[in-house]
């Protein structure tokens, strides 16, 4: 119990560090975000490689080497886009990132208060389905709210009404959770508990950055096929 709260204060303490400096940058807008989102690309690509090199669960040399440049790939094209969306309006990253925490508060709390099922136990077990429906609810509310008050579009070319647009934060509210499931079990793979360590109480930017990656990523796909410009 003193090691869980003992976390849990590290966390809370380091998100009240961070997340001020990231509005700050929110608020200053491209090309600092880009920037922002070019190191935490760094960092992320850093701690995967790492995980690549130094797991002892994979001990094939070639399979390694594939691990390593898909997952590069994989940061690559979702941080491309998150560049791309910082580039299109501020609002549009900082909405993003509204529904993903949205996703990972709604999980946390519906899952803690009602529990039920498991979501995907092999993976992740504490993950139930009341948590992936309470993140799902949330993220929708709060797609919602920013398309109502704040005239919020996640790709303007894209998302040009309010009815694709909030097929876009269905999107997310369904791609962020599966973003975290993806990252569980890769760390299942590594035999490993966090990405790194750091920032404390939370583990690795990719700890941090699962969810974010995985929509990222989806929406890379989507630019390839529709093109912003």
């Amino acid at each position: 119990m003193a090691e869980q709260s003992s976390s849990f204060i590290k966390r809370v303490l380091s998100s009240v560090v961070l997340i001020p400096v990231l509005l700050f940058i929110l608020y200053l807008g491209y090309p600092y975000t880009g920037g922002l989102l070019a190191v935490l690309f760094c960092l992320c690509a850093w701690e995967w490689l790492r995980l690549c090199v130094r797991t002892q669960k994979i001990t094939s040399g070639a399979t390694k080497v594939l691990l390593s440049g898909a997952g590069l790939f994989y940061l690559a094209a979702s941080f491309y886009a998150l560049i791309i969306i910082s580039q299109e309006s501020s609002l549009a990253l900082f909405g993003l990132l509204i529904m993903v925490w949205a996703s990972d508060t709604g999980a946390y709390l519906v899952g803690s208060l009602v529990g039920g099922p498991k979501l995907c136990p092999s993976v992740s077990p504490n993950k139930t389905w009341s948590g992936f429906v309470g993140g799902l609810i949330l993220t929708i509310a709060a797609g919602y709210v920013l398309i109502t008050q704040a005239h919020w579009s996640l790709l303007r070319e894209q998302c040009a009404d309010t009815l694709s647009t909030m097929v876009s934060v269905g999107l997310v509210a369904i791609i962020s959770p599966l973003g975290d499931l993806l990252e569980s079990w890769m760390k299942r793979r590594f035999g490993v508990k966090d990405t790194g360590n750091l920032i404390p109480g939370h583990g690795g930017a990719l700890d941090r950055l699962d969810s974010i990656t995985a929509v990222g990523f989806i929406l890379f796909l989507l630019i390839m096929v529709c093109p912003l410009r």
